[in-house]
């Protein structure tokens, strides 16, 4: 679990539990976790590359829930949060292969593969 850049209206910090890193086509990393701030969990997925694209699974599963997040913390907010945060850690080492750096933030994240730069290397929890 790491902490992010952000808290709701009550001064409850949000955090991102991370479940999987996938190495995508090219340069595309995706990021599959929970983001909470202590009433509210929800699933999101952030896409870095180029650009940093966020996904949040109750826009779909269960939108008044997210809708009352919202109401106590600023979305623009939570996804410049995650954006940052996912960005820093996916850059933590330039070949990605060396993983004890993003291990000292998540202990439930752990390589699929060998420290080996191939396609589709994937990261995931324990």
């Amino acid at each position: 679990m790491v902490w992010l850049n952000a808290a709701n209206e009550n001064g409850s910090g949000l955090y991102l539990n991370i479940h999987r890193i996938e190495e995508r086509a090219g340069s595309l990393f995706a990021l599959h976790g929970t983001v909470g701030d202590g009433y509210y969990e929800g699933e999101v997925v952030i896409e870095v590359g180029e650009g940093t694209d966020i996904t949040f699974a109750d826009d779909w599963l269960d939108r008044s829930a997210l809708n009352e997040f919202f109401g106590h913390v600023d979305r623009a907010d939570v996804e410049s949060a995650l954006a940052e945060r996912a960005s820093e850690l996916l850059s933590i080492e330039e070949d990605r292969c060396s993983f004890k750096a993003l291990a000292r933030h998540s202990s439930r994240v752990r390589p699929r593969a060998n420290c080996v730069k191939e396609k589709g290397m994937r990261w995931e929890a324990a």
